[in-house]
């Protein structure tokens, strides 16, 4: 299965306290974040975080290609990207 694809946005808070986040310019719901039940106000920027998700994945997946010769880094960003994609390997 794979993610829906971005860019995902995050829509302003509404009066219970959720953020939306969606892709397709507004027309698919990706996920809900609340900062209603805590008082720490980091409901925005987990928003945020997750949001930049499909970005952040792709950017991955191409510089990869050009740290194979860097072996701890390239180690660690094949592991994230397989894990953003739901693989083990």
């Amino acid at each position: 299965m794979k993610h829906t694809k971005g860019p995902w946005e995050v829509e302003g808070k509404s009066p219970n306290g959720t953020f939306t986040i969606r892709a397709n310019k507004g027309t698919k719901d990706i996920a809900w974040v609340n900062d209603h039940f805590n008082e720490k106000d980091d409901g925005k920027p987990n928003a945020n975080l997750i949001a930049s998700a499909p970005e952040m994945l792709e950017m991955l997946k191409e510089i990869s290609g050009h740290l194979e010769g860097y072996m701890e880094y390239w180690e660690d960003i094949r592991r994230l990207i397989a894990k953003a994609e739901g693989s083990n390997s």
